[in-house]
């Protein structure tokens, strides 16, 4: 009996309750407002959006630089509202009024890159501010700039864009300054009159992108430039050795060098003329420093032609003290560039220590890394200890040492770079990351593990 007058009740209680909603209802059908005993509970007010304020202005800072050409700086953007609150979470574009003077990255890092002015401006919501940017007109004497540390990475080699992105990242995490790469006739241009730049301009561009400065060695031909089947092994690296067919292979590559020059003006600052070419296994069927002598010269006027504020180095020259005997040693080829009235403004060069001695340790009649001393003491006899020194090439392999001593002679050659050899102005280790199984140097591994040498790489005072 209780349950069925306890139910009985609720339903009353609810019918009571329906029936007063829907007099409530009526009530505001016709006009009349119900009171609050009457009518249900009102649901609670929804969430009142603020508007977002817009961008108003964008201040930029440093709002003038006066840089010398090679120096970077970076450029900071804060959008801010009309009452100049910053607003944080705001997009900005940035944009050089002239490329051939001043560039800047995506992050703000700009790189002045000869002598002049622009102006760099920052964009967010249609807002902009700007700097003024100014490369002196007094440049900075060869042996007074400061040295770029980097890595030899061959990006251009690797059409893998994913791969490539985390190369990248891992040599910024690294403190990598510049980045040199093979720049190859045969790879834009396998098929005469069909350039495709597309993978050169992605590398060139990302790099400058994490503030990384491109070095470029521009080396081999296609075969129908050389004319060599491209059936051959390392066919792109043979030079024709008739005589009307040289010719015109070096018309040709002057042409492409300076159609290269001329679209990386203001990006590629520094370009290196072929590798290793004392050695056949480079310049091949043979070593020839008279057939180089006219492709230098050639080259290196197209690249001048298309950008004065360019930076023109000898390929980097192997076996500086000691080659084989179908080969040139450094220093001997070098001498005959001089002997040709070559004058070159940055000679480089690949001090590696064959016998994987340490760095400060001198094994006569072999190659040694201090031959850095060796190489300068010829430019000094020439006339040229004011010239630059690039060295574009060193390093230890793990098949031949072992991780702790790699560690050792690359933290101890960086330091005798800086202290021993200050008119070396551009340093690029070999290399970034193994390529298994034949090239086994690099700071990270070849699944991107990061060595002690490269820690040592990173940490060192530049």
């Amino acid at each position: 009996m209780t349950y069925t007058f306890k139910l009985s009740r609720r339903l009353a209680v609810a019918r009571a309750s329906m029936l007063a909603l829907i007099l409530g209802l009526a009530a505001c059908g016709a006009g009349q407002v119900p009171t609050a005993s009457s009518a249900p509970d009102s649901p609670p007010p929804g969430p009142t959006n603020s508007p977002v304020p817009a961008v108003a202005f964008v201040h930029v800072t440093p709002s003038a630089l006066d840089l010398q050409p090679g120096d970077t700086a970076r450029l900071a953007a804060t959008p801010e509202d009309g009452d100049g609150a910053p607003l944080t979470d705001r997009p900005v574009v940035w944009a050089t009024s002239d490329s051939t003077v001043v560039t800047v990255s995506a992050s703000g890092t700009v790189r002045a890159i000869s002598h002049g002015s622009a102006s760099i401006t920052a964009t967010s919501e249609g807002k902009s501010g700007a700097s003024s940017i100014t490369a002196s007109a007094a440049a900075v004497p060869p042996t007074q700039q400061r040295t770029l540390y980097g890595l030899h990475m061959d990006l251009a080699f690797n059409g893998n864009a994913a791969e490539r992105t985390r190369t990248i990242q891992n040599a910024v995490a690294i403190k990598t300054q510049i980045s040199r790469n093979s720049f190859a006739w045969s790879q834009v241009e396998p098929t005469r009159g069909n350039r495709d730049w597309r993978l050169t301009d992605s590398v060139v561009d990302e790099l400058i992108a994490n503030g990384i400065e491109p070095l470029m060695v521009i080396y081999g031909s296609p075969s129908w430039a050389n004319g060599v089947s491209a059936s051959v092994t390392n066919a792109f690296l043979y030079v024709p050795t008739e005589e009307t067919a040289f010719a015109a292979w070096v018309t040709q590559y002057a042409s492409f060098a300076g159609a290269a020059a001329a679209r990386y003006r203001g990006k590629v600052r520094k370009w290196e003329l072929w590798n290793e070419e004392n050695q056949h296994y480079f310049w091949k069927p043979s070593a020839n420093v008279d057939q180089y002598v006219r492709w230098y010269t050639a080259v290196a006027q197209a690249i001048k032609a298309a950008d004065p504020g360019a930076e023109v180095a000898v390929g980097g020259l192997a076996g500086l003290c000691c080659a084989e005997s179908i080969d040139y040693n450094g220093k001997q080829f070098l001498e005959l560039l001089y002997q040709h009235q070559i004058v070159p403004e940055a000679v480089a060069v690949h001090p590696y220590a064959l016998s994987w001695q340490a760095p400060d340790v001198h094994i006569q009649y072999q190659n040694n890394f201090d031959d850095i001393e060796l190489m300068h003491g010829v430019m000094i006899a020439h006339g040229q200890a004011d010239k630059p020194i690039w060295v574009t090439e060193w390093g230890w392999p793990v098949d031949h040492v072992t991780e702790a001593q790699q560690a050792q002679y690359v933290a101890r050659s960086l330091e005798m770079i800086k202290t021993l050899y200050p008119y070396v102005k551009v340093a690029t280790y070999f290399l970034d990351h193994d390529h298994a199984p034949t090239y086994m140097s690099g700071l990270y591994t070849a699944d991107f593990r990061l060595r002690e040498a490269g820690v040592r790489f990173r940490d060192f005072s530049r």
